[in-house]
């Protein structure tokens, strides 16, 4: 409890003092095969200014880390390291590529490519390493019904068990500013199916390519669960 109220304020701070019009995007490339197979290629944009959120954040709570957190955040080498090794233990996943790159004004771009056996992996992929997104659970569906298949992706954000009003109201405090600090960052999914589409929720479509794209803001103040979901003709 206390080390949420105390990131909390923290929170409060930083959103008060750090200019947040730079960018953090995640942008899911994927594509399913008629067996539910398929590959990924997952992209991470993050602005300069969202970099030094991240520094500030760690400096507020222990100034003594300032330094060696800065040098860790920009270390591509130890990130491509570090998230090699969660991919390579995920069953099912083949990784192709890893690239992280720091830019010249400072930010960075990470993309993560690999293949997957079944559909349901690309739930756990995307959490391997992504602390900036709230804690969730995951549930993909792809499933033969006659001359049909139904797609459905849903992610739902995880609640405590044990809550009381002081423990809502911290956490409806914390999701508060958290939403306020990723108001204007996105997560964005294209999904390409080898079928045609007969019916779906997604914000585009472009032929047999179907994209989402959500406000991270909307995800940390969402109560029900992201559902994308289509019908697609066999």
């Amino acid at each position: 409890m206390k080390k949420i109220k105390h990131l909390l304020s923290l929170l409060i701070i930083l959103a008060l003092t750090i200019s947040l019009t730079s960018c953090l995007s995640f942008v899911r490339d994927i594509k399913i095969y008629k067996d539910g197979s398929g590959e990924e290629t997952l992209t991470i944009e993050f602005g300069r200014d969202f970099m030094m959120m991240l520094v500030s954040l760690v400096s507020a709570a222990d100034s003594t880390r300032e330094k060696s957190y800065a040098d860790s955040l920009y270390n591509d080498e130890l990130f491509i390291q570090d998230t090699k090794a969660k991919y390579e233990n995920i069953p099912g996943v083949t990784l192709i590529d890893i690239n992280s790159k720091t830019n010249k004004d400072s930010s960075k771009t990470m993309t993560v490519t690999y293949l997957f056996d079944d559909v349901s992996i690309i739930g756990s992929a995307v959490d391997v390493g992504n602390e900036n997104l709230p804690d969730s659970k995951t549930e993909i569906t792809y499933e033969d019904q006659e001359d049909k298949v139904y797609f459905k992706y849903v992610y739902e954000p995880k609640k405590d068990e044990e809550t009381n009003d002081e423990t809502d109201s911290t956490e409806a405090d914390f999701k508060e500013s958290m939403s306020e600090i990723f108001e204007d960052y996105t997560m964005e999914f294209n999904i390409e199916f080898e079928y045609d589409v007969i019916s779906t929720n997604a914000t585009s479509i472009d032929g047999r390519r179907l994209s989402w794209l959500y406000d991270l803001s909307e995800i940390y103040m969402m109560e029900e669960p992201l559902v994308l979901e289509a019908v697609l003709q066999k």
